[in-house]
């Protein structure tokens, strides 16, 4: 339990000061760019979040379950790296070709999506889908920290720093020239991890053998649902409310860090428990995983509640009336924490066709929700869209895990 725990905390704190900074990034936006302007930057964040989540074709959860595997074995494992680069290349590019016939035909966005959101998300998304691809490379062969540092930290960083410098006052630019530095970078060390290593041209581009559908599904669904209600904010409400929902959301992020941190660690562990078939290990180790975030995350989620609105003001003053928009998704962050690594259990032991069937259905669920709930109750309905959405994945999937496993990722329960 030690050595996990010492992983674990080092690793938390390490992402805690890199979601300070993007709380901090946020609110420096804000006070910058006005409410309007940086909630259209959060708005075009969460489109290239989406869409990048589709384009990647799951590939990102694939390699970390195939390293999990592989860990002893890197030459496969480099090989199957080197395919999803070769695929994904051939996929993004067509997707941008279509991408920029439909900017041709701009007179057909009748004014839903800003000619300028549209034209730095074609811009980004080849660099911005590498990146997490690459991470994912990172994450493994287990080193996480290298893969926490190459997010969304070293983006926004840059984008502050050059701010700040004034080499631009337009953040899309400056966002643009970040995602390809970042790519670049990382794109360099993994070539490095690959040093030595000849690639089969015949194998790389075995599309068939390596596309995994579910893990499409599952990556496309899961990463889109905790964007979606910035995305529908942007269209149906205005861009204030994203900026205050787009706080809320970074702020309700610090507890899920935990979970994402405790997940990160053990996926690979899993899929090695689970190709060994050890059972027991499985077992052992999502219970301490899940005990281990329910002790992080309970003291974190009260401070948060018995100050949201302090907090909330801190972006701006104004956003304190949005205050259950920070409670409710508090809460969904709670649950997602108290269910543990179910979805990363069933992920790394070939029950991904179960996860993603939930995480589909979840998906769909969060959308109709979001837009009735929008229209009846404006902003808080995003947030409550997104909690029984939540909600109806986690414990499904637990009660799924147990009764067909025998495996509990909830720490009480035997």
């Amino acid at each position: 339990m030690s050595k996990l725990l010492v992983n674990v905390l080092s690793k938390i704190f390490l992402r805690g000061l890199t979601a300070l900074f993007g709380v901090y990034f946020s609110y420096f936006l804000i006070q910058d760019l006005g409410t309007t302007d940086s909630g259209e930057f959060f708005w075009f964040l969460s489109i290239l979040i989406i869409v990048s989540s589709f384009v990647r074709l799951g590939f990102d959860k694939q390699l970390i379950r195939y390293y999990g595997i592989n860990y002893r074995n890197l030459e496969n494992s480099k090989l199957l790296y080197i395919t999803y680069t070769q695929v994904l290349a051939v996929i993004v590019a067509f997707f941008l070709f279509i991408a920029l016939l439909y900017l041709i035909i701009e007179h057909f966005f009748l004014g839903v999506i800003e000619l300028k959101v549209y034209k730095y998300l074609i811009y980004n998304l080849i660099p911005y889908s590498f990146i997490f691809l690459n991470v994912n490379f990172f994450l493994g062969i287990r080193k996480v920290a290298l893969a926490i540092i190459l997010s969304n930290f070293i983006l926004q960083l840059f984008v502050f720093v050059s701010y700040k410098l004034g080499f631009s006052e337009n953040v899309f630019f400056l966002y643009t020239i970040a995602n390809y530095t970042v790519f670049f970078l990382s794109f360099l060390i993994c070539l490095f991890s690959l040093k030595g290593f000849k690639l089969d041209l015949h194998e790389a581009f075995n599309f068939k053998k390596y596309f995994n559908v579910d893990f499409f599904l599952i990556t496309a669904t899961t990463i889109s649902a905790n964007w979606v209600g910035i995305l529908l904010i942007g269209f149906f409400l205005n861009k204030e409310d994203v900026a205050l929902y787009n706080s809320a959301v970074k702020i309700s992020f610090s507890m899920n860090l935990i979970l994402q941190t405790i997940n990160q660690i053990t996926a690979s562990r899993f899929a090695l428990y689970h190709k060994n078939n050890q059972k027991s290990k499985i077992k052992k180790l999502a219970k301490r995983a899940s005990l281990l975030c329910t002790a992080l995350v309970v003291p974190t989620g009260i401070v948060l509640i018995l100050f949201s609105s302090e907090i909330l003001g801190f972006f701006d003053e104004s956003f304190k009336s949005g205050n259950l928009v920070l409670l409710i998704l508090l809460g969904a962050q709670f649950i997602n924490a108290i269910t543990g690594s179910v979805g990363t259990i069933l992920q790394m032991t070939n029950e991904e066709s179960y996860w993603r069937r939930k995480s589909i259905e979840s998906f769909v669920l969060n959308i109709l929700l979001s837009l009735i709930l929008l229209y009846l109750t404006g902003i808080n309905g995003a947030a409550v869209g997104q909690i029984l959405a939540i909600s109806y994945l986690m414990l499904s999937s637990v009660y799924y895990l147990k009764k067909n496993h025998g495996i509990s990722s909830v720490f009480f329960i035997k």
